[in-house]
């Protein structure tokens, strides 16, 4: 092999390495996601059931078959401080991008009413992206 074709091909495959290794950087990545929560009252006497539907698109398709929780956050009952925690519920898909919850909502024992927030989370895939919904603020009261 003479030296110019040495050279050419070494420079080729120098090529064909950077392309192979630059590749990731070309990835799709994952489509966007838009999250919409509501409740079907924003009242609701305590240890009563409560339906929430969240509603998944991305680009403006409804998104059957994924994964969508609902996450609290209750009154505190000392301090201010508060957390978003699971609700352990995980939405029912029942087409069109809809997702119901159903909860039932305690109350502290020294409050006649207090108000608790929700929001529905989904969690990033490798095709989608994640996202959560808007904050739904419910008044929990005593029976």
């Amino acid at each position: 092999m003479t030296s110019t074709l040495r050279r050419t091909t070494l420079a080729t495959l120098s090529a064909a390495a950077a392309v192979l290794v630059a590749a990731p950087a070309f990835a799709t990545p994952p489509a966007q996601t838009s999250l919409n929560l509501r409740a079907a009252k924003t009242v609701v006497k305590a240890h009563n059931a409560l339906t929430f539907t969240a509603t998944l698109t991305s680009k403006g398709n409804a998104l059957d078959g994924q994964t969508v929780a609902l996450q609290e956050r209750t009154a505190p009952t000392t301090g201010h401080q508060t957390t978003w925690t699971s609700t352990g519920a995980t939405g029912t898909n029942t087409s069109g991008g809809h997702y119901t919850f159903t909860v039932t909502p305690p109350i502290a024992a020294h409050k006649n009413a207090q108000k608790d927030q929700y929001r529905a989370v989904f969690t990033k895939t490798d095709a989608y992206g994640g996202s959560h919904s808007q904050v739904v603020t419910i008044t929990v009261k005593r029976g």
